[in-house]
Formats: C-alpha cells, sequence, structure tokens
C-alpha cells in the first residue's frame, strides 16, 4: 500500500510487485503452455484477480494496476490460444491476512470511506470463507466453458453460480 507520490514506494517496489503478480504467472504460462495445449479435457487457465482491476482505491496503485494486468493477460492468452479456457475471477473480501494488513494499515495510505468498507465487511461478518471461493476456482479449473473464455468476472457472479456447491 502506498499513493503513487509517497516517496516510500519506489518504482523498484512496484516491479518487485508485478514480478510476484504479473511476471510469475507469464512465466508459469510460458512452461504449461505445451502441457495444456495436449490436454484431452482441455485446458484451462484460471486467474485470481481483484474487482481493484477496474477500481481506483487511493493507496492501491501498483496493486490496481497488476490485477488491470492480469485480466488484460487472461483476454490476450483466450485470442492468442483458442483452444485454452482462459478467465479471470474476482474472489471479493476473502478471510485472509490481506484483510487483516488492509484493517491494520489501511488508514496510513487509504481514504477512510474505502478503508470502512473493508472494515465493516469484517465487522458484519461478510468476508467471503477462503474454501468458498476456493471451491468455485477449483470447479472453473475442471470445467469452465469456452463461452467464459477471456473474462473476468466475480466469484459470486451468475456465471459463477453453476460452479458454486450445491
Amino acid at each position: 500500500m502506498g499513493r503513487i507520490d509517497d516517496p516510500a514506494v519506489s518504482i523498484d517496489a512496484w516491479k518487485q510487485h508485478f514480478d510476484v503478480n504479473v511476471f510469475s504467472l507469464l512465466g508459469t504460462l510460458q512452461l504449461a503452455l505445451p502441457d495444456l495445449r495436449m490436454s484431452k479435457n482441455g485446458g484451462r487457465v484460471v486467474f485470481i484477480s481483484s474487482g481493484a482491476a477496474t477500481g481506483s482505491t487511493p493507496g492501491w496503485g501498483a496493486y490496481n494496476a497488476g490485477k488491470a494486468a492480469v485480466n488484460s493477460l487472461a483476454r490476450t492468452l483466450a485470442r492468442e490460444e483458442p483452444s485454452i479456457i482462459s478467465v479471470a475471477i474476482a474472489p471479493g473480501k476473502v478471510d485472509t491476512n490481506m484483510q487483516t494488513r488492509l484493517r491494520n494499515e489501511g488508514a496510513a495510505h487509504m481514504d477512510e470511506a474505502d478503508l470502512k468498507i473493508f472494515v465493516d465487511a469484517y465487522q458484519q461478518g461478510t468476508l467471503v470463507k477462503p474454501d468458498d471461493v476456493g471451491f468455485v476456482i477449483a470447479a472453473l479449473s475442471l470445467r469452465a466453458p469456452q463461452t467464459l473464455s477471456g473474462t473476468f468476472f466475480r466469484w459470486d457472479s451468475p456465471e459463477c453460480k453453476p460452479f458454486h456447491r450445491a
């Protein structure tokens, strides 16, 4: 976290963020593509994106931009490799260490109204359980249809309903 003009958030910090959240995906894809192309069940790639990919939360510049790049990678892969289904999914506010960090450290970097959204979700018990969204991600990796290839959607969107637990 850190605003664009924060001298503590260097270009190198942005590069490190992109190394972890974008370029690692590209490297993995380049290694996996030959096997994905030959998959008897059809190759599928499920990218973990975020609502931040289309948002503009102040203090999250690198995260916002990185997740937007992930969505672009999913769209591009879908066009370049039409036999491989590629989707990007936003898991929502998942009850993970990231949420704890946002609540504990976000006030120094985020607008008060934006931070309140995350604090309220925690206090109201509406954070997503990791295993619920994980189930959807696993189901998509096995059964995502070609019609979803190249798209970005939330884990609780109508597109994902067929992949939720019964």
